[in-house]
């Protein structure tokens, strides 16, 4: 796997806690992933979706005014193109497998090591490009 892939479109990340945004940002970078775009806003995705489509979209389940699930189905609708990861707190199995089934890349559960993350995230551009290589 190279750590030096080149990156066109951000990975955006979308977290209402500022504390996650940032220590996944510097996850990312610190695992080569240098074009990192964060949401804190749920409400603000679909339109930032529209301007600029990010490589991969991490999303967190349980955020104010807009719930994860409901934010991942109107992204698998309106970019199905777009692999969708779910970071969340919330462990449950059941859960995890409703999402995946709902259109989920991948579903992680906070907290997760930098190894972890990346490898989701290169995975998941990996899948988007058809790069059999690095999946």
């Amino acid at each position: 796997m190279n750590n030096t892939a080149h990156q066109e479109r951000p990975v955006m990340l979308v977290d209402d806690e500022a504390r996650v945004l940032a220590a996944f940002s510097t996850e990312l970078r610190l695992g080569g992933i240098a074009n990192v775009l964060t949401c804190q806003d749920p409400r603000e995705v679909l339109p930032m979706l529209a301007k600029e489509e990010p490589e991969v979209l991490l999303l967190d389940l349980c955020m104010p005014h807009i719930n994860g699930r409901v934010l991942l189905s109107r992204v698998v609708e309106t970019y199905p193109q777009i692999p969708v990861i779910i970071v969340t707190a919330v462990s449950d199995t059941r859960v995890a497998v409703e999402c995946i089934k709902e259109g989920a890349y991948d579903f992680l559960t906070k907290p997760l090591d930098q190894g972890l993350l990346v490898s989701s995230v290169r995975r998941a551009i990996a899948h988007r490009r058809g790069d059999k290589a690095e999946t």
